[in-house]
């Protein structure tokens, strides 16, 4: 071998992504090749052009790849994982690989909830719903500043449960795991976001009963 690959930074596992860009570029049929092509390990710009050809049929100039490791970096997609040092030479290439064997946008309210440009609405909302609420269960209107809050402890904690299971997934499935797709993640997230609140019944009630003057009657 003519040449060593310095790794400085190893992608993860499983990473959680907020911006909503993230499955726009993912599934671009510009940039989805990129992704795939990184599926197969770390490579420079040149072997990158090469895959992307293997897969498309279609030839990318540096230029033009240039612009899409930059974009996807950018949306938290990619990540320069080190160089590669040619014996003999003084230049080193950028190695890409992906931030992640399994990447995944997850669609959180925080901002609506934590930013002061929504204060007002937000207050709105939540007056109203505590209404809703009192007359659903019967019983006294929970507190608005409790329920904001576990709002937003919500969007830090079910995420953070579903990146938990996909690192268990990960280490399950080793190559598989890199090779869904977008869909299939699309469905693998919702299945989890929509199962973990169910296992997490215990911890979630116990939360949301601070909020409650009385227990909720079903």
């Amino acid at each position: 071998m003519d040449y060593e690959d310095v790794i400085t930074n190893e992608p993860e596992d499983v990473k959680i992504v907020f911006n909503p860009r993230i499955t726009d570029i993912l599934t671009d049929t510009n940039y989805a090749p990129v992704i795939k092509a990184l599926t197969a390990g770390f490579l420079t710009v040149k072997e990158l052009i090469n895959k992307y050809e293997e897969i498309t049929g279609i030839v990318k100039s540096p230029k033009t790849m240039y612009r899409y490791l930059k974009d996807l970096k950018k949306h938290g997609a990619i990540i320069q994982v080190g160089q590669r040092v040619t014996k003999g030479k003084k230049a080193t290439e950028a190695l890409f690989g992906r931030t992640a064997k399994i990447i995944y946008f997850y669609q959180a309210d925080r901002d609506f909830w934590t930013s002061e440009d929504f204060k007002e609405e937000s207050e709105i909302v939540l007056k109203r719903m505590a209404i809703v609420f009192s007359k659903r269960w019967d019983i006294p209107k929970p507190k608005t500043d409790c329920l904001r809050q576990l709002l937003i402890q919500n969007d830090d904690y079910i995420p953070n449960e579903i990146k938990r299971i996909l690192e268990i997934y990960v280490k399950q499935t080793e190559k598989e795991s890199q090779e869904i797709s977008s869909q299939e993640m699309y469905r693998i997230v919702n299945l989890a976001r929509s199962i973990v609140p169910m296992l997490e019944t215990e911890y979630l009630e116990k939360e949301l009963k601070k909020c409650f003057p009385s227990k909720v009657k079903s």
